[in-house]
Formats: structure tokens, sequence, C-alpha cells
């Protein structure tokens, strides 16, 4: 989960440097809520998962995986769809956000695989 706060600070951060240089306050929040969609469900799926891993059967542990999976993606287009109805977005700033936190995400992971850490 450590990973998934990492991730979405990077982005966050970025987004909001990005913003704050254009003068476009739209696209940086578009972003930072694309990183929201992104890692409220991912971190869900990662405590979901995590919090029983050495208490169950391999057979448990993959079923308790699929479920999690399952919820994540229902609730990342939960999220798209009400935060797009509800709010005055840039819905590609929104895409990119999204994208670009599990960019990061897949990024670092490789790097440390890398590092050997």
């Amino acid at each position: 989960m450590r990973q998934i706060g990492v991730a979405g600070l990077i982005t966050g951060s970025i987004a909001f440097f990005v913003a704050g240089i254009l003068h476009r306050w739209q696209f940086g929040s578009s972003f930072v809520l694309g990183v929201f969609i992104w890692a409220v469900p991912s971190c869900y799926f990662a405590n979901k998962l995590f919090r029983n891993v050495a208490k169950v059967s391999s057979v448990s542990l993959l079923r308790i995986f699929y479920k999690a999976e399952i919820i994540k993606l229902l609730l990342s287009g939960f999220f798209f769809v009400m935060i797009i109805k509800l709010l005055s977005v840039n819905i590609a700033a929104l895409v990119t956000g999204y994208f670009a936190s599990q960019l990061v995400f897949w990024v670092r992971l490789m790097m440390k695989n890398k590092e050997g850490i």
C-alpha cells in the first residue's frame, strides 16, 4: 500500500506543479481527481488482498483476489461516472491522471526490481 501512496504523491505533485505553471487549475484538479480514481480502488484492493494473505489457503486467496479486483474495477468505473457527471472536469486531464498514476506505480515497481531491493 506504501507503493500506491508514493505513486499518488508523485503524480499529484507533478499535476499541481504543471497546473501552477500554466495557471489552469481545472486541469490540475481534474488530474488529481484522476489520481484519486486510481488510488482509492487500488488501496481497497491491496488492503483486501494482503490483510489475510498468511491466514488463508491458496484457493481462498485466489478467490479473494478475483473478488477484490472486480470490486476495484467497479469502484473505478463508479468514480469515473460520478466525477464526470457531478463535477466540471477536464476529461482528458482526468483520464491522464488515472493512467499517469498507473504508469508511475508500474515504473516504480520495475525500478525497484532492477535494483534488487
